[in-house]
């Protein structure tokens, strides 16, 4: 079976009755990660590498015994000469940039008894769009003999926690961010600006303002099956709350959690004033009721923040020219009044910009060339599908097991595709469905498949779905999932022959 093509960064080919288009699948644009300049010219990291541990730093290391208890992610790491890597990241003599263009990191080679030792930052989730220090894999060369990372002793299983009984329900501000629950320290509070969780609300029924849920002790992701233990700690007359950060390395990677520690809304206990810890109510609502968004004044700002739901307008930006290129914004951004902003393209304009499709795209809307009366469909992660970008586009949607009603990729694409702004063919009409990627489980996008064909049957001729977006890979070579591959082949076997063009990921 011919398969088509479809990178992280790929461009779908969607003919339609008026012409022929293309449809980026691009991934959201985040703020620019980066450690300090190397010191001196490292050791080449070309060639093949066998992780041997995971560590939180550097200085954590040591050989011949296993920090990580866990199996490892990633098992192994390539190179090449030309400066391309088997995670489809870069690299350069001293740095690792991810695929977003804009994340980089320095990797160390050390050389321990003989051996060269590689810590590779993991530019996960939390490097690239929460702005957080990565943790390192460490790796040695392929076929080298480094000393056993297996612990001479194998480690006690631990004891089997006792869940908290204490309820979450309320709002809680965040403190600090802490790799384990004892590392924190009440005097030691992390600035606001520099914590991506800012706030967080859970209701007395279960729900999250994260979209998670939460009963007496546990937190469980949206995925519905993976879930942490919260814990509630009274130090020195206050209640901090340890909440698990359930991020990918967490619901994907089996990593252990990392925790925010956040205290009640409202006054600040004793421990933290002082701290510049934020007490107060937020300035404001972000966004129209349902976001638990809130736009909160900042002190200060660098390049490559994200402002996004900041408040800068009592800065002074004027002199600093070239910022806002940088910077990770949004509409709800606010900013200081003109003469205290820096010259050239405003905050406004960059908006624009950002949502052309390019590719002369716009000048074919103007020929009258939308896609008008073309239907086409996606199967991507859930949305509210009253986003104002694409309200009213989608001709039907339908969730396959998502048990969530939102996410970050499901609106980009479908912003991508029909959105009435940044759309490519803002005049086609969309037929959506939810599928969870996370349960490395082929079945859901092939019953995802299946009900597009369903519906594709159920339309008159001239009106029939041209084309099927999927950002996944569900099958063959460099498919992430484990489970009934076979399915996806059967459906989309099925879909090319009632006559529709499914772009996947695969890398065949």
């Amino acid at each position: 079976m011919a398969r088509k093509v479809c990178t992280r960064l790929r461009w779908m080919t969607l003919l339609t009755l008026a012409g022929l288009f293309s449809v980026a699948c691009l991934p959201g644009c985040t703020p620019s990660s980066e450690s300090p300049a190397p010191e001196s010219k490292p050791e080449t990291l070309a060639g093949s590498w066998v992780s041997v541990d995971f560590v939180r730093t550097i200085d954590e290391f040591t050989p011949g015994q296993k920090s990580w208890q866990g199996d490892l992610f990633l098992k192994d790491f390539t190179a090449e000469d030309g400066g391309t890597t088997s995670q489809g990241w870069t690299w350069s003599d001293g740095w690792v940039t991810h695929s977003n263009g804009r994340t980089r990191y320095q990797y160390t080679i050390k050389d321990i008894g003989g051996t060269a030792y590689l810590f590779l930052p993991w530019l996960s989730g939390d490097v690239t769009e929460r702005g957080m220090a990565p943790l390192y894999y460490v790796l040695t060369r392929a076929g080298a003999a480094p000393a056993s990372t297996a612990p001479s002793t194998p480690a006690p299983p631990p004891p089997a926690a006792t869940p908290s009984k204490r309820s979450i329900a309320g709002s809680w501000i965040s403190v600090s961010f802490v790799e384990k629950i004892d590392d924190f320290k009440p005097g030691q509070i992390s600035p606001p600006d520099q914590l991506f969780l800012k706030d967080f609300t859970a209701d007395v029924s279960g729900g999250t303002s994260l979209g998670w849920t939460w009963t007496e002790g546990w937190i469980t992701h949206s995925n519905g099956r993976t879930r942490a233990q919260y814990t509630i700690k009274d130090i020195a007359g206050a209640s901090y709350l340890f909440l698990p950060w359930l991020s990918g390395d967490v619901t994907e990677r089996g990593m252990a959690p990392r925790y925010y520690v956040m205290i009640p809304s409202g006054p600040a206990p004793a421990a933290l004033r002082g701290t510049g810890t934020a007490s107060a109510p937020p300035v404001q609502s972000a966004m129209s009721s349902g976001s638990f968004q809130t736009i909160r004044p900042v002190s200060a700002v660098g390049e490559f923040d994200d402002v996004r739901w900041k408040d800068l307008k009592a800065l002074n930006l004027a002199e600093r020219t070239g910022l806002i290129a940088t910077l990770n914004f949004n509409q709800k951004t606010v900013w200081p009044p003109d003469p205290a902003m820096p010259p050239g393209k405003t905050p406004k304009a960059f908006l624009h910009d950002a949502m052309d499709p390019g590719l002369g795209i716009r000048g074919l809307h103007r020929q009258g060339i939308t896609g008008e009366g073309v239907n086409v469909a996606i199967i991507d992660q859930p949305l509210y599908d009253d986003h104002p970008e694409f309200k009213g586009k989608i001709a039907a949607y339908h969730d396959v097991g998502c048990k969530s009603e939102s996410s970050m990729h499901g609106p980009a694409v479908a912003s991508l595709l029909v959105g009435r702004n940044c759309g490519t063919a803002p005049g086609a009409r969309l037929y959506f469905v939810a599928a969870p990627s996370w349960t490395k489980d082929t079945a859901y996008q092939a019953k995802a498949l299946d009900w597009i064909i369903e519906q594709n049957a159920s339309l008159p001729d001239g009106q029939k779905i041209r084309v099927v977006s999927v950002s996944a890979c569900p099958s063959g070579e460099g498919s992430p999932f484990t489970m009934n591959t076979e399915q996806w082949d059967e459906a989309y076997a099925r879909a090319e022959a009632a006559g529709m063009l499914v772009l996947d990921c695969t890398q065949q």
